[in-house]
């Protein structure tokens, strides 16, 4: 009994955790900066801040790739990397927060071109005596820091740890 019981519940685990492949072929492949020519809207942020970063007082940095089909739909989320290596409360966070975005054509799309893109998502934790004008800062900082990764990343320059 024990064994049929944990093969069923391995199996919806595993069934539940493939996400759906969508071919991507034909996609235009663009640049974060130039993706308002084609698609507005942005990756919406989901849940609660991962727990392991906020009790680790750490900052990370998650580097991300996407498509965008022509129905303005959020398909084939990947995780390329991220800085340090996260657990996968922040990796879930990121994913979910894919799931929940939605894009609208730009005026110059009329015709709906599909896109290939990359987000970063990053995540910043303060103590309690941080100003807001100096988390400002530290969160521009880090973005900084982690968009020049990025583009390293795409561009071929950079290894970065894998976060799966």
């Amino acid at each position: 009994m024990n064994k049929y019981l944990i093969f069923l519940i391995s199996f919806l685990i595993v069934s539940c955790a493939q996400q759906e492949i969508h071919d991507t072929t034909g996609f235009l492949d663009v640049k974060r900066q130039d993706l308002s020519k084609y698609w507005t809207g942005k990756i919406m942020p989901s849940g609660t801040y991962p727990r392991s970063l906020s009790n680790a007082m750490q900052n990370a940095c998650v580097f991300t790739k996407y498509s965008i089909n022509s129905n303005g739909e959020v398909v084939n989320p990947q995780i390329l990397s991220s800085i340090p290596k996260v657990k996968n409360d922040v990796i879930s966070y990121s994913m979910r927060s894919f799931k929940r975005s939605k894009f609208k054509p730009s005026i110059e799309n009329d015709n709906l071109i599909p896109v290939n893109t990359y987000h970063v998502f990053t995540f910043t934790v303060f103590e309690d005596h941080v100003s807001i004008d100096e988390a400002k800062i530290i969160s521009a900082n880090l973005k900084n820091q982690c968009e020049n990764v990025l583009t390293n990343i795409v561009t071929g320059k950079s290894t970065t740890p894998s976060a799966s």
